[in-house]
């Protein structure tokens, strides 16, 4: 019989006689409960998976994105206004040279600076709201470190210049610079491409320290070689350092060395010999008591003695050598050398003058310009 069940459980796969067929009933309904719970839980957990997220930090970045492009419309005017606002009653002396000279300098650190940590943030952060806020921040910090430097060094260009050729051409590429750092969206335009960039702040950057320097007491000429040689050596070494040292930014080195070559090609003529500026200049027949007497556009043939005054203002403790060069019909004379000192709000009053020969009738012109050859001024008169 024993043998019999055995065979009989194999056959039909039964339990065998301890665990009947009573027990195995129980246990069924049991494991179909379990079967049952774990299917639930099974499903809570695939949905609470796929359940949408809190609707209420959704709507604030919603809302909050809404608002940030309304003001990405009204920003860059406002910022405009906020900017020539400023550069009218920013406060321009001797005392502020120091701190414009170290900003000016400063502006290639920050630029290496915004460029490097631009980079960390692209790499550690996705695309989204505190992106572009950081992005905007660093952005705006640079700009406004340009917009300080162009804005304090314009007036002082315009008041200086004799507005020749080239002249003109510096003035404009200076009044175009304060428009690329005034207007927001040309601004982050330019700084989005490296070169550009560079060359921006370099400009910007020579321009303010060929001004600033001669108010820390510091000749024009040498003034001007030293702007154009600290541009030179920082604009491709902060390249060169956001370039991971990985690679000679060659196209930044030479566009860098133009600063130092156009000086020793005779262009300092281009820049106007700023802070300096003419206060009183002219063409007389005397000068007594340190006053122009006679002066007049015209004049009678026969004369023959002609003076040319000049009151020129300079910083206080500047010691600078400019020239009178006469010219007779456009061929100009030696140039005569004079000494001024700064400090006088009046200008500081030199003359030369000239003989002028017998029956002589045409042209006669008098230019005052720096030993480095930027002009302050030039007057011309006729004889006839």
């Amino acid at each position: 019989m024993h043998k019999e069940a055995e065979r009989r459980e194999e056959e039909t796969g039964d339990p065998t006689p301890g665990f009947g067929t009573a027990a195995s009933s129980e246990a069924l309904p049991e494991a179909s409960e379990r079967g049952e719970r774990d299917d639930a839980d099974a499903m809570d957990c695939v949905s609470a998976q796929h359940a949408p997220g809190p609707r209420i930090p959704q709507a604030f970045a919603h809302r909050l994105s809404g608002l940030l492009a309304r003001l990405a419309r009204i920003l860059p005017w406002a910022s405009l206004a906020l900017s020539l606002y400023s550069a009218f009653v920013m406060k321009r002396d001797e005392e502020n040279a120091p701190l414009i000279a170290m900003v000016a300098a400063l502006a290639f650190a920050a630029m290496l600076g915004m460029s490097l940590v631009l980079r960390a943030i692209e790499r550690g952060m996705r695309e989204g709201v505190f992106r572009s806020i950081a992005r905007f921040s660093l952005t705006a910090l640079n700009q406004n470190i340009l917009q300080l430097c162009v804005y304090f060094a314009l007036p002082f260009y315009f008041a200086s210049a004799a507005f020749t050729a080239p002249q003109v051409v510096f003035l404009g590429l200076l009044l175009f610079s304060a428009l690329i750092v005034s207007w927001d969206p040309l601004c982050e335009r330019v700084f989005d491409r490296a070169l550009e960039r560079s060359m921006l702040t370099a400009f910007v950057s020579f321009s303010a320290l060929a001004m600033v320097f001669p108010m820390l007491g510091i000749s024009q000429g040498t003034s001007l070689y030293a702007a154009a040689f600290v541009v030179a050596i920082l604009t491709p070494l902060a390249r060169y350092i956001e370039l991971d040292r990985e690679r000679i930014p060659f196209l930044t080195i030479a566009s860098s060395a133009l600063f130092p070559l156009f000086l020793f090609m005779g262009l300092a003529k281009a820049v106007p010999p700023a802070p300096l500026s003419i206060s009183a200049f002219g063409i007389g027949t005397g000068v007594e008591a340190r006053a122009l007497l006679g002066e007049a556009s015209r004049f009678k043939s026969g004369t023959r003695r002609l003076y040319c005054y000049s009151a020129i203002v300079a910083p206080l403790g500047l010691k600078e050598e400019f020239e009178h060069v006469w010219s007779l019909n456009g061929v100009p004379s030696a140039p005569i050398v004079l000494t001024v000192r700064g400090g006088r709000k009046e200008g500081f009053r030199t003359w030369s003058r000239r003989q002028i020969p017998a029956n002589f009738t045409g042209k006669l012109s008098c230019e005052v310009r720096t030993r480095g050859g930027q002009i302050l001024g030039k007057r011309t008169v006729k004889i006839q």
